[in-house]
């Protein structure tokens, strides 16, 4: 992965988690979690957001491209415990190829819809704009005025229908954090409504 020394567990975590709750109030919106910096190690903000999220009170599970580096990590360093995806509170996933475990995702319950899983999906860009090489999602619903614009490149299409399907039934559903290769970081939340280009 990488060298992890430099995270701070406290300023860094506190940082970081602000960031990615700004961006779940605000769907759509695209911000840093981690400085640009020449050398940039592409998988440093997933590595990021699983230093932020998971403790040894977590569940997790990675699946698809990287998922076996990314576990030894989660379970090594952040003290987390992996399980089956159905049942994990973080579910950490390559948008690129379809992952249609997507729909079969804890969605919480109506008295605890808070207890659905959270999706950390890896993507190759975000922009707030349209991206050349990606598709448009379009975001509507709390926290946008009117409607959000979101250009994402590496996320597949079937990936955007499971979520879909995933939250179908709010309150009940799955939140998700998109994540760039670069360091970016855009949310959407369960109470979003998506339709992509």
């Amino acid at each position: 992965m990488l060298d992890v020394s430099r995270f701070d567990p406290v300023f860094d975590s506190q940082r970081v988690f602000r960031r990615i709750l700004g961006c779940m109030a605000r769907p759509g919106k695209v911000d840093f979690l981690v400085p640009e910096e020449s050398g940039f190690a592409p998988d440093r903000a997933v590595v990021v957001v699983a230093l932020t999220l998971l403790d040894e009170e977590t569940t997790f599970a990675a699946l698809g491209e990287g998922k076996d580096r990314l576990a030894r990590f989660c379970s090594l360093i952040a003290g987390s415990r992996m399980v089956p995806s159905g049942q994990a509170d973080f579910v950490f996933v390559s948008g690129a190829k379809a992952c249609p475990e997507i729909t079969d995702l804890c969605r919480g319950s109506l008295l605890f819809p808070d207890r659905g899983a959270t999706v950390v999906c890896r993507v190759a860009a975000l922009r707030s704009e349209t991206h050349e090489r990606g598709v448009r999602l379009r975001l509507r619903g709390p926290g946008v005025k009117g409607e959000a614009s979101l250009g994402v490149a590496g996320l597949a299409r079937e990936n955007l229908a499971y979520l879909r399907e995933a939250n179908n039934e709010f309150p009940l559903g799955v939140d998700t954090i998109l994540v760039s290769a670069d360091g970016r970081v855009a949310c959407i939340p369960r109470s979003a409504r998506m339709a992509w280009d």
